[in-house]
């Protein structure tokens, strides 16, 4: 494994878009969706960023690239012109301020990659396959396949109780198998798409007096 994978919480934080295309705008989208604040810099912009110019947590700066419209405190940087000279010098500059930075043309340059990504809230999938757009779009679609159309409210309701549950003394395999049989139990499956709060609410009171009658509180 060639790069480490995460998640990055950049809420609040400052990004930098350089490129005004299509491939720029879908970047920022993005960014602002994850609650960051977007730097673009570019010669002219795209009707799909001018459309976002509404948003307050939108800068568009139209300009050459220039090192000193490097904004403070960024966490992560886009090369996304046309211009391979202008991508390089956007990466060199991220990296002498240890900023990762991802360069649209040259991902094999890049600090960081953007996978394909399947976002089912609260689920979130990222797929790479080597740089093979084809594949890890062909990828993409069996995993979606195989997401059950469950899962968004099941997570929900276990989130409900996972706090009580990490409370009781069971140990952690114990816990592990609770969560087992609880992303497999039958009369959960059955009552979730009643989108009976009441009924739910008892029967997770249930599954957790269960639990922690067998394995007491801390």
């Amino acid at each position: 494994m060639l790069r480490y994978p995460l998640f990055c919480d950049l809420q609040g934080k400052t990004c930098l878009v350089v490129g005004g295309g299509e491939v720029a705008a879908h970047k920022c989208r993005t960014l602002l969706q994850a609650g960051a604040h977007v730097t673009v810099i570019a010669r002219w912009f795209h009707g799909d960023l001018t459309a976002l110019a509404g948003n307050p947590h939108l800068t568009l700066t139209e300009a050459d690239f220039d090192a000193a419209l490097w904004p403070q405190g960024c966490w992560l940087a886009f090369a996304a012109t046309d211009s391979p000279e202008v991508n390089q010098q956007v990466l060199e500059q991220a990296n002498a301020r240890h900023c990762f930075c991802n360069v649209t043309d040259a991902p094999e340059s890049a600090s960081f990659i953007s996978p394909a990504t399947i976002d089912v809230p609260p689920v979130q999938i990222a797929l790479t396959c080597g740089g093979n757009p084809v594949y890890t779009q062909f990828l993409k679609h069996r995993v979606m396949q195989a997401i059950p159309a469950d899962a968004p409210v099941k997570l929900r309701a276990a989130a409900r109780l996972r706090e009580q549950v990490k409370a009781t003394n069971a140990s952690r395999d114990a816990k592990r198998l609770f969560w087992q049989k609880f992303f497999t139990d039958t009369a959960l499956e059955q009552l979730l798409p009643l989108e009976d709060e009441e009924l739910l609410t008892d029967y997770l009171n249930y599954l957790l007096a269960q639990f922690t009658e067998e394995h007491g509180i801390r």
